[in-house]
This record gives C-alpha cells, sequence and structure tokens, in this order.
C-alpha cells in the first residue's frame, strides 16, 4: 500500500511538473491530505486499543463480582457467562449453552422452563426500554428449590447483561430462622409455667406473657401489652406494685405466694408461686421477669395430708392403738400417738427388760429382720408384766428405708392391748375344743352359709383347708355328677318348698380322696326383704356306709384297669415293633446305597423311629415306677424361663411344615424351688401331642402368674379333642386316633406328676379347633 501511495505521490510530482503554475498549491494540499490520512489512521488505532483495554478492564470487574454475569447480544442470545454457579446452571455446561436463547434453555432442562422464560422476558424489557429491571425466580429440581435475585441492564453496542445472585441459601436459612423462633415461640408459649417481662424504664409496663397466664386467668385476662398495673390490677395494684419495687432494688430474685379465691364462697381454689428477676436486654433496657408455677395440686396433697393425719390419729384413739418409731442409729424408741410402752426414749435394752423373756427373743429377732432388710413388715404379740399382772400387746411394724442407700433407718409400730381379747379367745378356744369332741364323738362338723357374701364358715377346720371359701371354691370340690343335686338340694330351702334339706354327695377335698358326705341344712335368717341371709347346718361323713358301692366300683375300675392292661400289652407288641422294624429295614437300606439324599433320608427315619422308640420305653419304664411307688423327685430352685428356651429350641425342627411355635413369658422372669425334670417332663408330653395332631397353625406354651403359685400351658390350632372324650384324656392307655402312634401314657403319667407336686392338671379343646393343656403349680416366685 505504502508503494501504491508513493507512486501516486511521484506521479502527482510528475504532473506538477508538468503544470508550474499549479505545483507549489498542489503540493502544499497532497502534504495537508497526506496529514489528515496520517492522523486519523492513528486515532482509529487508539481507539480501537482504548475500547479493547475498556472491554478488558470491565470482564476483569464482572469476574471479581460474587454474581454469576451472562451477557446478551442484540437478538438476546448468551455472549458469554461469567463466573459459572453451578447452582444457578442446574446442571448446563456454559460453554455450551453460549450462542443460544434463553427461552431455548428451558427444552434443555425442563425444569428450568419457567425460569428461563421469566428472564427472557426481563431481558427483552432491559433490550428495548434500555431500563434496570429487577425480578426473583425459584426453581424445584431433584426435590431441591433453588432461589434466585436477577437484575439486567443495559450493555454496549446494544447488548444486554444480567446479574445473577444465588439466594437459596439466604432463603433457607430464613426458613429454618422462622421455624426455630416458631419453635422457641412455642415452647414459651406451651411450657407450664407463666411468664411475664415488664419494661423497667417504661413505667413497669408488659412487653410479653405467655399463653399459661391466659390460661391460669381464663376469661378475665388481666394483661394488656403497653399497659401496667395501675391500668388493669384493682386493689391489688399497691401490692404488685410495691413487689416490682422489691424486685428492681434487689440483686436476687424474690419469690411471692399467689392465692386465688372462689367469690361465691371466698374459699381458696388456686395457688401459684411468682419468682420475679431483674435483668439488662442487648440492648441495655433494663427489664423485670416473672416466672408464675402453680401449686394447687401439691397443696391440695398437703391439705389431703393433715386431713389424712387427723382421721388416723382419731381412727387410733377409737381403736385404742398407740403409734411408736424406732430410731436405729440412735438406739431408742419414742412414741408417734398415744401413750405406748415404748414412751421417754427407752432404748432396745430397756424395753426388753419389760417383755416377758420368751416373747423378748423373738422381738429382738423379729427387729433385727427388719433391720437387716430380710423382712419389710411383720406383727408380733408381747406379753408385759407390771405389779404381777400380764398383758398382751399386738403390734404391726414396719421398716422405712432411705432412698439415698436403701438401709433401714427407722422402725414404725402400733402397739395394742388385747389382754382382753386373748381371754375372750381363750374361752373360745375351750368351748371350740368341747364343740370339736362332740361334733367328732358324732362324725358331725357344723357348718353356715352367709347368702350374702356366699362364703362358707365353720368352727371346725376341718370342713375345708381354704379360711371362709366362696359357695363357687366350694362347690368345686363336688362330684360333677352330684352338682345337680347339691344345686336342688339348696332350691328347696332357699325358695320354701322344704324347711329341712338332706342330700348326699361325693366330695374330694385337697389332699383327699373321694369321700361321701351328708349334709343336713336350714334356713336361719332372712332380711327385711324376706330373702334368705344365713344358713346352718350339719355335714357327716358316710363313706363307711357307702363302703360296700364303693367296693363294687373300685372292683369294676379294676377290671377295667386290667382289660386296659391287656389290651396295653397287646398293642404294645405291635407298638415297640413298628419303630424297630424301621429301624432294622432303613439300617440294611443305607448300607446298601451310596446316593447321600437317600442316607440322610434314612438316617432321618431312624432317627425319628429311635425317638418313639425311646418315648415308649421311658413311658412305660415311668408307668412301673408309678405302680411301684418309686418315681424321683428331685427339687432345686430353677430359673422357669430356662425350661422354655431349651424346650423352644427341641421342638421348634419337630413341628410339621406350616406350624409356627411361638412361647410367650411374663415380663419379669422368676425363680422357683420345685422338680424342674418332671416340670419339663409334663409340657414335653403337651408339646409332642401338639406336634402329632397339629397340621396348620401355631403352637403357643408358656407360663403366667396365679394366686399362689404358676400356671403353665400349651395351645395349639390342632384337629382338637370330643367334647365326650375329654373326661378321659389323663385316664391311662386312653388313645382317641387309633392312626396316631403311641402308648397314651403321657397324659396319664403327666397326670400322677402334677398331682405328686400338688398341683392341678385340665384340657380344654373344641373338635376342629384346636386344645389347650394347663397344669398349675403351687410355689413362691423369686422374681429376677
Amino acid at each position: 500500500m505504502k508503494i501504491r501511495f508513493l507512486l501516486a505521490y511521484a506521479d502527482s510530482f510528475q504532473v506538477f511538473n508538468d503544470y508550474p503554475i499549479l505545483s507549489t498549491t498542489g503540493v502544499i494540499l497532497l502534504l495537508l491530505l497526506i496529514v489528515f490520512c496520517i492522523l486519523y489512521i492513528r486515532s482509529k488505532k487508539e481507539n480501537i486499543k482504548k475500547n479493547n483495554r475498556t472491554n478488558e478492564w470491565m470482564i476483569q470487574v464482572l469476574k471479581s463480582i460474587p454474581d454469576m454475569v451472562v451477557i446478551f447480544d442484540s437478538k438476546q442470545n448468551i455472549v458469554d457467562i461469567l463466573n459459572p454457579l453451578e447452582n444457578i446452571l442446574l446442571g448446563l455446561n456454559p460453554e455450551k449453552i453460549k450462542g443460544t436463547s434463553m427461552r431455548n434453555l428451558g427444552s434443555l432442562n425442563p425444569a428450568f422452563s419457567s425460569a428461563a422464560n421469566l428472564i427472557a422476558d426481563h431481558v427483552e424489557k432491559t433490550a428495548v426500554t434500555q431500563k434496570i429491571h429487577t425480578f426473583e425466580y425459584e426453581v424445584i429440581m431433584d426435590g431441591s428449590t433453588h432461589y434466585a435475585v436477577c437484575r439486567t441492564s443495559p450493555f454496549m453496542d446494544n447488548q444486554v447483561i444480567c446479574y445473577v445472585h444465588d439466594n437459596t441459601y439466604y432463603i433457607e436459612a430464613e426458613k429454618k430462622s422462622t421455624e426455630l423462633k416458631s419453635f422457641f415461640q412455642s415452647i414459651i408459649d406451651n411450657i407450664p409455667v407463666g411468664l411475664l417481662v415488664k419494661d423497667i424504664s417504661n413505667e413497669l409496663r408488659y412487653v410479653f406473657f405467655n399463653n399459661y397466664l391466659l390460661d391460669f386467668f381464663g376469661n378475665e385476662n388481666p394483661f394488656q401489652l403497653g399497659q401496667n398495673d395501675y391500668d388493669r390490677w384493682e386493689p391489688m395494684t399497691e401490692k404488685f406494685v410495691k413487689e416490682d419495687l422489691m424486685v428492681v432494688e434487689s440483686d436476687t430474685p424474690i419469690s411471692f405466694e399467689r392465692v386465688t379465691y372462689d367469690e361465691e364462697t371466698g374459699l381458696p381454689t388456686r395457688w401459684s408461686i411468682t419468682t420475679k428477676n431483674r435483668f439488662t436486654g442487648a440492648d441495655g433496657t433494663p427489664y423485670l421477669m416473672a416466672t408464675s408455677v402453680e401449686t394447687t395440686e401439691s397443696k391440695k396433697k398437703d391439705f389431703e395430708l393433715i386431713k389424712m393425719q387427723r382421721e388416723l390419729t382419731l381412727a387410733l384413739e377409737a381403736g385404742k392403738v398407740s403409734a411408736w418409731y424406732y430410731d436405729v442409729k440412735n438406739n431408742y424408741f419414742s412414741s408417734l400417738n398415744g401413750q405406748t410402752l415404748s414412751k421417754n426414749k427407752l432404748s432396745m435394752e430397756q424395753f426388753i427388760s419389760l417383755v416377758h423373756p420368751d416373747d423378748g427373743v423373738v422381738f429382738q429377732q423379729l427387729m433385727a429382720d427388719l433391720i437387716s432388710g430380710k423382712k419389710e413388715k411383720d406383727k408380733t404379740v408381747v406379753r408385759i408384766t407390771k405389779n404381777d399382772k400380764t398383758e398382751w400387746f399386738e403390734s404391726h411394724i414396719t421398716a422405712m428405708k432411705s432412698e439415698k442407700n436403701g438401709e433401714v433407718y427407722q422402725i414404725i409400730g402400733t402397739e395394742r392391748n388385747i389382754t382382753e381379747d386373748v381371754m375372750k379367745q381363750k374361752e373360745l378356744q375351750d368351748t371350740h375344743s368341747k364343740l370339736e369332741m362332740a361334733f367328732a364323738s358324732a362324725q358331725m362338723i357344723a357348718w353356715e352359709l352367709n347368702n350374702k357374701t356366699n362364703r362358707f364358715s365353720s368352727i371346725n377346720s376341718d370342713v375345708i383347708e381354704h379360711s371362709n371359701p366362696d359357695i363357687d371354691l366350694y362347690k368345686s370340690f363336688l362330684h360333677p355328677d352330684d352338682i345337680r343335686i347339691w344345686d336342688e338340694g339348696f332350691e328347696s330351702i332357699i325358695n320354701g318348698k322344704k324347711k329341712l334339706m338332706n342330700i348326699q354327695v361325693r366330695m374330694t377335698f385337697p389332699k383327699e380322696n373321694l369321700k361321701w358326705f351328708e349334709y343336713h341344712a336350714l334356713v336361719s335368717e332372712r332380711d327385711e326383704d324376706g330373702r334368705v341371709s344365713r344358713i346352718v347346718g350339719l355335714r357327716r361323713d358316710i363313706t363307711a356306709l357307702k363302703m360296700t358301692d364303693e367296693l363294687i366300683e373300685l372292683r369294676e375300675k379294676a377290671e377295667h384297669s386290667n382289660r386296659l392292661k391287656s389290651a396295653f400289652l397287646a398293642n404294645m407288641s405291635h407298638e415297640i415293633r413298628t419303630p424297630l422294624n424301621a429301624i432294622v429295614g432303613f439300617s440294611q437300606l443305607i448300607m446298601q446305597t451310596d446316593d447321600k439324599e437317600e442316607q440322610d433320608n434314612y438316617a432321618q427315619i431312624i432317627e425319628t423311629n429311635n425317638d418313639l422308640l425311646l418315648q415308649l420305653i421311658s413311658d412305660i419304664l415311668d408307668l412301673s415306677k408309678i405302680e411301684a411307688g418309686e418315681m424321683d423327685f428331685i427339687y432345686s430352685e430353677f430359673d422357669v424361663a430356662t425350661i422354655f428356651h431349651q424346650l423352644e429350641q427341641v421342638y421348634s425342627i419337630k413341628t410339621k411344615e406350616g406350624v409356627v411355635l411361638k412361647t410367650i413369658l411374663p415380663e419379669r422372669r422368676c425363680k422357683i424351688f420345685s422338680e424342674r425334670n418332671r416340670i419339663t417332663q409334663v409340657i414335653s408330653n403337651f408339646l409332642n401331642n401338639a406336634c402329632k395332631f397339629t397340621f396348620t397353625g401355631t403352637i403357643t406354651m408358656g407360663y403366667e402368674y396365679i394366686e399362689g403359685g404358676l400356671r403353665f400351658y400349651v395351645r395349639d390350632t390342632g384337629k382338637g379333642i370330643a367334647s365326650e372324650d375329654i373326661p378321659n384324656v389323663f385316664a391311662r392307655f386312653s388313645k382317641f386316633d387309633s392312626f396316631v402312634q403311641g402308648t397314651g401314657l403321657g397324659l396319664s403319667i403327666s397326670e400322677f406328676i402334677v398331682k405328686y407336686l400338688e398341683g392341678e392338671i385340665g384340657a380344654e379343646s373344641e373338635l376342629g379347633k384346636g386344645s389347650e393343656f394347663w397344669f398349675t403349680i403351687p410355689c413362691e416366685p423369686t422374681f429376677i
């Protein structure tokens, strides 16, 4: 280009040479033109460099801000993205979306579609109006919400720049702050403590109170924000203001008792304790805070305790009972109520010196057991001799233990002079002895029935081993066939059909055999409405008179037993031969095959028949021991739950497919002193039968606490037993399914074991629905 310019310059110079008149002017003009061109070109280059430096400077500034910057061209296409933020781009690659319009981004990420259109609208508005627009948007993606604040602004060369600020963290923080504030406000409103705040610098006006105070005062709300006690409380204003001023001047909290009275009766209805304290807020403002805790229940309990103490004192005085306590640490007795033998702080040795020697030893041992913790409470009778006169005193004594170390620190007792009662008791015993001798000689026992309480009583303890049994318990000892005779006999005299009842029934009392008794009875008292209230009678043992019938029945039973034994012996060869044949046969087969699966099947069959054969032999041996009276019973202390855990492991693999074995035990475990092996044997017999006859459903075993001992049970959903067969279920050699192997001795042996352990055994069943076999063991469980 420079060569062309020089050539043109040379040509023009030649022209000027050809025209000497214009040469000077032409040269000057040409030089000016050249200078102007040179200056213009240099200015253009400087402007370009300056613009480039300005752009670079602006880009650097934009990169330094914390927001993401998106630059759009005049057609609203993305030119560049500075400071890309992943939380804003939502997975979009900034390099790949350059040159793309904002509205097209919605197709790349549907979750961003709405926000992309919103941004595009504002970019277009800014491009047209050349004004700044600020707006917000949110995007929900993958379960998370993203928040952003945008500002669109005109940019050089008809471009638009969009600043995008990620506001997600601040929005979430604000939400959490709001939730936390609401949470703490909810706590303050719902804590069972009244909370009140007053502004000390503003005439002690209310600035806060919680819901508890509103609930406490009900509909009559005494608090209004911005008010003080002078605005609301009359005539209590002076009292509350005086309290507030005391707290303002005090460096420690001060508590005041509040009492609410019933307007009609004037009696107190609610109590509370208000504690006031002074504190300073974060801005230095002094406040007074009052907390109120309701003590109504505590007060009522205090009043009830005072009332109970008063009533107890009256009751003790009415019953001529005095109370005392013994201080274990300081070794002295002292009276609590009334005049006791332990007054004037007698020591143990001084008190024992007043007691009869025989009773003193017993009393000292009792106190030693209470102090050591062996006993918690007990009662005793001691004789005191004064002036050659002996009196009897009855004491009920209880040990009081410390909550800190569990040691006994005090013994509390009551004391009652029972000398008159003892004398009357001796007279009654003499009369009782004479009556017993008279009835014994006549082989009769007198009894009476209170028809209101349905309880028996007798001057003769041989009527029944239980004290004052109810009629249902008494009837439980009747022979089932004689219950109807009993009911009809009593009904006849209660209805007045007969004046005298005379019946003969069979009964089996605990630890006794079946006996025949003859009952004579008549109505002795009726109430105001004419209903029978008392029946008296005599009972006579007529077993000897019934001996002939009994012998005949025993002979029939013996003959029946012989027939059963003959059938048993005839059946036993088959029962024993069946498992033996299986054992011998499959033992030979197992030697003739090399197939592992067949060997396992044969071994399983052999093991099953071994168990059956062992059970048959075990039942026969147990039967022979029972017949000979040589069955062993070895007693020990053991954890009852371990029996069921062991049986569960054994029988869980013996149940049929589709049957679930369950064990239900009480939450509190216990130990008992009894015959562990025999109890396990009885439960095993129950489980064997359940496994034989249960083909689907469940077998449940367990035990439970009952009065006086434990009740064990095995319950199944098997085939069940017909109602007519249940009375014979514990008879020897009884089998109700001839297709099931067994001797029919297991339940009979179980009954013998339970009876020997002085328990009861029974069965409940419904054909087709299942059975429950149970037994009880009298014992004293020790919880562990």
